[in-house]
């Protein structure tokens, strides 16, 4: 068996302690901490209200400037928001774009 091969199956049987690993190396919070986050946001993406993550899972969204951790998200949301470089200008114009679409008022 290779190295890879190990690591899979590893991951696979052990998911609570990577994804405690993981967390404790990226946010510096444990399992418990990061479901208590959840548990507060009523087990649901704080944009869409999702109660299922959809693609990739659950993911813990994040400030890369400060590291600060601003809650849980699906990976539509997440994806959305990392497309938009976390940028709340760019998605205004967004929003601002998606009305005036909706409203057949073009530019």
């Amino acid at each position: 068996m290779t190295d890879y091969e190990r690591q899979r199956l590893y991951k696979k049987n052990n998911p609570d302690k990577v994804k405690c690993a993981q967390l404790r190396y990226k946010y510096g919070i444990s399992l418990n901490e990061w479901k208590q986050i959840f548990e507060a946001q009523d087990y649901k993406c704080l944009i869409c209200k999702a109660t299922e993550p959809s693609g990739r899972g659950w993911h813990t969204d994040h400030d890369h400037n400060t590291g600060k951790i601003r809650g849980i998200l699906c990976n539509h949301c997440n994806v959305g928001l990392g497309a938009f470089k976390d940028s709340p200008e760019l998605l205004i114009e967004a929003s601002n774009y998606l009305r005036k679409e909706a409203n057949g008022q073009r530019q």
